[in-house]
């Protein structure tokens, strides 16, 4: 199961290889109750299909507006800003006093941009850490390696956007607990791993996008662990 970051990036660079164009969007700050967190992306294409999210769907279906009516940027990368009113909180469905910038990037199919968003992929693959730099006047991208990622920074101009591994949680023994904790991290966009190796109790396992291992647990946390894993 892939996060959020990969679905989104891979499908731009889909588009991209295809020499379709689009918009790459994400949420670079955020004022009071936001209902995605701080870096969440979305991208569009030119026919108007979306993958990830920003809101509830209520700022996805305006950038889709945007989009049938030649609204969005075409050449640079612009900011948007949304929930400067009562009024607009309640047409976006944003927490009361809840304000968000998003980062809308023109995508253009070049090879250069292709190459680019594919390193980032191979990193997802790899569990490999990554740095995005975009200068905000060029829309030009800068990838660095990098061993711990930071938090998401924007300055005036230039967006540092870090990109890591999946977080995953290990969990040892198929039973009710595993079963609770996994629910929740799983609403967090943890990738799961339930290990048991008694095949009765794989059997009964029923949380849905988790996933089963029968190896013996000193082996499965041999072959997860790492620092972007937790046993439990």
């Amino acid at each position: 199961m892939k996060s959020i970051e990969q679905i989104v990036l891979g499908a731009a660079r889909e588009f991209l290889s295809k020499g379709a164009s689009g918009w790459l969007c994400t949420i670079v700050k955020t004022f009071g109750a936001s209902p995605r967190p701080l870096g969440s992306m979305l991208v569009l294409d030119s026919r108007g299909a979306v993958f990830g999210s920003l809101s509830g769907g209520c700022i996805e279906d305006e950038l889709l507006d945007k989009l049938q009516r030649g609204a969005l940027a075409t050449l640079q990368p612009e900011i948007l800003e949304y929930g400067v009113s009562a009024e607009e909180n309640e047409r976006f469905g944003l927490p009361c006093g809840g304000r968000m910038q998003i980062l809308v990037e023109p995508l253009m199919a070049s090879a250069e941009r292709c190459t680019m968003l594919a390193a980032l992929c191979d990193a997802f693959e790899k569990r490999q850490a990554k740095r995005r730099r975009v200068d905000l006047y060029s829309g030009e991208w800068v990838l660095e390696d990098i061993s711990k990622c930071e938090p998401l920074t924007i300055t005036d101009n230039a967006l540092i956007q870090d990109f890591g591994p999946r977080y995953r949680l290990l969990l040892i023994g198929a039973n009710e607990l595993a079963r609770c904790i996994s629910e929740i991290a799983l609403a967090m966009d943890y990738r799961v791993i339930v290990c048991d190796p008694r095949e009765d109790r794989r059997e009964q396992w029923a949380v849905s996008g988790a996933e089963l291992s029968g190896a013996m647990p000193d082996d499965a946390v041999s072959e997860f662990a790492d620092p972007y894993t937790a046993v439990i």
